[in-house]
């Protein structure tokens, strides 16, 4: 079973976990291009990531590719700004170069997590995890 992690650790530590599974406890956001998993609870949440002078947002994206599990869209619209838990395996996600002239669309960040499993946190888990 894999450890269970932040998203502040998960980023902290990407170059470690590249390729590993994971069990990582966030709050779910969405944008046009996709969801993604933000450090929970939203105060602690630390500021954009900067590499090679350009800043990411400290966010991981969650990839649902060709054969992995594909979201229930009805449920993950229903859980944004809510806390999760998913299981899955985290990667580290190939990023612009600081001299690199072309702008990116949609979302950039330094990791993202293909999920075999997302489920929202239960109140209980939540106090748990606050004390």
């Amino acid at each position: 079973m894999a450890r269970l992690l932040t998203v502040n650790e998960s980023l902290d530590r990407i170059v470690e976990l590249d390729g590993a599974p994971v069990e990582l406890e966030g709050m779910l956001g969405v944008q046009p291009e996709g969801y993604f998993l933000g450090h929970y609870p939203p105060s602690a949440r630390k500021s954009d990531y900067v590499i090679a002078n350009r800043r990411y947002p400290p966010f991981i994206i969650l990839a649902f590719g060709n054969g992995s599990l594909q979201p229930n869209r009805d449920a993950l619209e229903r859980w944004i700004g809510q806390p999760v838990r998913i299981d899955g395996v985290l990667h580290s996600t190939p990023l612009p170069r600081a001299d690199d002239p072309v702008e990116y669309l949609g979302l950039v960040t330094p990791g993202r997590i293909t999920p075999y499993s997302i489920r929202r946190l239960t109140k209980v888990e939540r106090r748990q995890n606050d004390a």
